[in-house]
């Protein structure tokens, strides 16, 4: 299957180029098109009671986690990543950290 250089990255890396490891961030963009943020409670309190059921099943807190795929495209000549697929995710996991 060609994946036309897709490649699992951590999260950190998520948004500098995909040719580079170069840690230095590009900026996400949410087009128009995607909906607004509408997790609840729910979606929020799974998301984390996951990534805690894992980290403890593990016995490894260093050991990564697969939070699902996000899809995001360069736009050209610029230094912007258009938020594709996963952007109730990204939106949480940035709330949390904020």
């Amino acid at each position: 299957m060609d994946l036309k250089g897709a490649k699992i990255r951590n999260i950190h890396k998520l948004c500098s180029k995909i040719e580079s490891e170069n840690p230095k961030p590009l900026s996400i963009n949410i087009p128009f098109y995607q909906r607004p943020f509408s997790w609840r409670k729910y979606e929020i309190n799974k998301l984390i009671s996951d990534y805690y059921q894992y980290k403890t099943a593990q016995g490894n807190y260093n050991e990564n986690y697969f939070a699902g795929s996000v899809v995001t495209v360069i736009k050209e000549d610029s230094d912007y990543h258009d938020l594709i697929d996963g952007q109730q995710r990204i939106t949480t996991l940035f709330l949390i950290n904020y």
